[in-house]
């Protein structure tokens, strides 16, 4: 007959667990000072000779950017219908579908502290559409 009494049990579990633990978590290595950082030498390619005007903007630095500049760039760019129509659709159709205020735009009175005239968004959008432009500035 085989008895087992507690303490022996227990003395037993603890000796196991320790071994366990101890065979997990190995002890850690001393720490190493990694090498230091040395980042690579920075060096700016020279820009293109033949840039347009958006170009000639993107390789300006802060202090060259001028009102020139932007706004050449902009008129660079050719107005086109097709473009300008399929994104007014999209917003418009947003605006009709997914703006949640609309309501509140076209109230007539509005709680306080709003004090805004209605306006129905839709209707002014439909109204830049019939518009006629000649550039996107």
């Amino acid at each position: 007959m085989v008895s087992f009494s507690l303490r022996g049990l227990i003395l037993s579990a603890s000796i196991a667990c320790l071994a366990v633990v101890a065979q997990a978590a190995p002890a850690p290595a001393p720490p190493t000072t990694p090498p230091p950082h040395t980042p690579p030498p920075h060096t700016t390619p020279p820009p293109p000779r033949n840039l347009d005007a958006c170009g000639i903007l993107a390789t300006s630095n802060y202090p060259n950017i001028t009102y020139e500049k932007v706004s050449a760039c902009y008129l660079s760019i050719p107005f086109n219908n097709q473009v300008a129509g399929s994104t007014l659709e999209t917003v418009i159709t947003v605006f009709n579908d997914f703006y949640t205020f609309r309501d509140s735009a076209l109230a007539p009175t509005l709680a306080a502290p709003f004090e805004s005239a209605p306006v129905n968004i839709v209707e002014k959008l439909k109204a830049i559409g019939r518009t006629r432009y000649t550039s996107d500035h």
